[in-house]
């Protein structure tokens, strides 16, 4: 992920946010991939392979109503936000979002997600 240039702060929420994305390899081929890096603390918190609209769901729900950390990226012109949310079905633990709106666009588009260390208890 080159160029992630310097935070920019602390925003209410990410600019249109109701009209982002979310790929479904996305949480799929990543998320609740079986052989992915963060499918055991997806699982753990309650999601399945079995119900990936769930994750997603409350993936763009959480963008709509948390704040935002803004980072401009100085390579290519993208602007990305990372959102902490809490995510789960049957508990509920602390999560990282990342986002991106890629230049000549409006719409944020989810990139990864994983917990944040200090839930991990």
């Amino acid at each position: 992920m080159g160029g992630r240039g310097a935070s920019m702060g602390m925003i209410h929420r990410v600019p249109n946010a109701a009209g982002a994305f979310i790929h479904e390899n996305k949480i799929t081929r990543f998320c609740l991939d079986p052989n992915g890096k963060h499918y055991q603390d997806f699982i753990d918190v309650g999601y399945s392979s079995d119900d990936p609209e769930r994750l997603k769901n409350d993936l763009l729900n959480g963008l709509q109503t948390h704040d935002a950390e803004v980072f401009q990226d100085t390579t290519h012109g993208a602007i990305r936000y990372h959102v902490d949310m809490p995510l789960g079905v049957k508990k509920k633990r602390r999560f990282r979002t990342s986002w991106r709106v890629d230049p000549g666009s409006t719409t944020p588009r989810f990139i990864t997600a994983f917990r944040i260390k200090e839930d991990r208890k």
